[in-house]
């Protein structure tokens, strides 16, 4: 089978709610990082898509024939009430092709990962990573954030409704509160894309300068070809690994949790076991290199 059957094949199944419908989220929200600027548009980022992979539309395997991604029965239909069942769905409509074409076209080894398989428990619904060798945790690339379709509904036009209606009864509307949360994930990881989507369409976003964000046109459920999701994050997760992921960020609220100050300390200090040497506080520096669970407690390994 050629990717160009392969893509027009993929049909992701019409969703079938159920009650009681759940808002609940699968993931803690980052430190609060409210993006107050305008959002823009991503200009070209479609026909960047569509331009990347036409050259490999006659590409040929046999992994494209796998049952999971294409189905005889297109207008099948799938319960879905929760957030995470949301997300079971879409690992197999949407992230389990993207993965096979990065694999079969590009020979990309990656996977999208969920919150529970990090570290960190501020790392949004998914995450797009980079294994090297197989007994590596693998390296955040893409941060994916997932929503039920009933939580956050599709605006009409995403970047006017952001941009206009910011505050509803005096309080975020969801819409913001969700590309705030995005952008929170992006910035505390560094990172420079992100996708949000909530089944029935996909966004990818972008930052740009010191504090600036850019978001794509939709690539909606509907869509096929090299304008469906699936070719969307297969566009986007290629960039990340042959080009690069990672934007500084220059956020002053800092990280989630508490935050180290040296004037919690005592600026001199003394080895007892040796003495009265003194140590000099004020000139030392902290480097955290990762973080460790124990049980219910977080160590951060480090050296000063």
């Amino acid at each position: 089978m050629q990717l160009s059957e392969f893509l027009e094949a993929i049909t992701a199944p019409q969703l079938i709610i159920c009650e009681p419908m759940s808002a609940k989220k699968t993931t803690k929200p980052a430190h609060p990082r409210e993006y107050a600027s305008d959002l823009t548009e991503w200009v070209g980022i479609k026909e960047e898509v569509k331009g990347f992979l036409d050259s490999k539309l006659s590409f040929e395997s046999p992994e494209f024939m796998s049952a999971d991604f294409i189905r005889a029965d297109a207008g099948r239909a799938t319960s879905c009430s929760d957030e995470s069942d949301v997300i079971s769905l879409a690992s197999i409509a949407y992230e389990g092709p993207a993965l096979v074409v990065l694999r079969e076209c590009f020979g990309i080894i990656g996977r999208f990962c969920n919150n529970s398989a990090s570290y960190d428990p501020y790392d949004p619904t998914r995450v797009f990573v980079v294994k090297e060798t197989p007994t590596e945790r693998g390296r955040e690339k893409l941060v994916l954030e997932w929503r039920t379709p009933w939580d956050l509904t599709t605006p009409d036009d995403l970047i006017e409704e952001f941009n206009s209606g910011r505050l509803r009864d005096g309080r975020p509307t969801k819409l913001v509160k969700a590309v705030s949360k995005l952008y929170g994930y992006m910035t505390y990881n560094n990172l420079r894309f992100g996708a949000l989507c909530n089944y029935e369409s996909l966004y990818l976003f972008q930052r740009v300068g010191d504090s600036g964000l850019q978001v794509s046109p939709p690539f909606k459920f509907s869509d096929r070809g090299t304008e469906s999701p699936v070719a969307a994050l297969v566009y986007l997760c290629h960039h990340v690994v042959t080009v690069g992921s990672f934007h500084y960020s220059t956020i002053e609220q800092g990280p989630p949790g508490p935050i180290f100050s040296r004037s919690k300390i005592s600026s001199r200090g003394a080895w007892k076991e040796r003495g009265n040497t003194e140590i000099m506080w004020e000139r030392m520096k902290l480097y955290l290199t990762e973080r460790v669970m124990r049980d219910v407690a977080a160590v951060m390994l480090g050296e000063v």
